[in-house]
């Protein structure tokens, strides 16, 4: 029996879920920021003793001002039949400024989504202040 160590678990996670994850490539555009949503699908993440299984949303920011910006993602949602998912604390995608020019790269992930999903999913990757009052949405309507 093979024995492996966590990175190359990890690794093989990385891998089943780029081979088995869907490409999405839908880009909203507003106030400051190129957001894309990039891929999304199951993904599994060895926790202490532990293998939980997430949906993940892989997202490309860009930030395409001069100036630094804020792009939130605690208020992003995943929504599916009616069921809204919050992300995850453990979402390495994290809200932060983005220096003017600058992309970040990172993923959300939703637990205990249902592992037969079908119709549309809408996905609210986050939020950016606009001034007050207003906040600018990005959100996505996918069909799978």
């Amino acid at each position: 029996v093979p024995i492996f160590t966590l990175s190359e678990i990890e690794k093989m996670y990385e891998d089943d879920y780029k081979n088995a994850a869907i490409n999405v490539d839908k880009t909203v555009t507003k106030y400051s920021f190129d957001a894309t949503v990039v891929k999304m699908g199951f993904f599994s993440k060895v926790e202490g003793s532990t293998t939980n299984t997430y949906f993940r949303v892989d997202l490309r920011v860009k930030n395409i001002y001069a100036v630094e910006n804020e792009f939130k993602t605690a208020t992003a949602k995943l929504t599916i039949g009616g069921t809204s998912y919050s992300p995850d604390p453990q979402s390495p995608f994290t809200t932060g400024s983005i220096k003017g020019g600058q992309t970040k790269e990172n993923y959300l992930l939703f637990k205990g989504v249902p592992s037969t999903i079908s119709g549309s999913i809408t996905i609210r990757a986050g939020t950016t202040n606009t001034g007050p009052p207003s906040n600018e949405e990005f959100e996505y309507v996918i069909n799978v």
